[in-house]
């Protein structure tokens, strides 16, 4: 039976993976390193999610230095999709200060600074 990942789990791994990386990298080296956290997947598979991820726009392909293979890297920094993300799901409903309201209620003491720093 095959294991169910949480909805989006795999590509938030493989993003993880891509912005630690010191420079773009194989698929096969993003497929060795999600095999080290314990997922278990054929190249193919990871090679298919990296092309939907560049499909999306997250993932860029590049050729090898020397011509032989591509890599893959994030288009944008960790932070930088984070924001995306906030302002998506913002966009996405009509009522805004009620999410933000439920939002900064969840953040942690040293967030809400973080927030506040920001703010000035």
């Amino acid at each position: 039976m095959a294991i169910r990942r949480e909805r989006g789990a795999l590509e938030r791994s493989v993003m993880r993976i891509l912005w630690e990386a010191d420079a773009p990298i194989a698929g096969r080296d993003v497929r060795d390193r999600l095999a080290a956290e314990g997922h278990d997947l054929a190249l193919t598979t990871v090679l298919t999610v990296l092309s939907r991820m560049e499909q999306k726009g997250s993932v860029a392909r590049t050729l090898s230095d020397d011509g032989s293979g591509v890599r893959f890297a994030a288009v944008h920094s960790e932070s930088e999709s984070a924001v995306t993300s906030m302002v998506d799901a913002l966009a996405a409903v009509t009522d805004r200060a009620a999410v933000l309201q439920r939002f900064t209620g969840s953040l942690t003491d040293a967030d809400l600074q973080a927030l506040r720093d920001a703010l000035r």
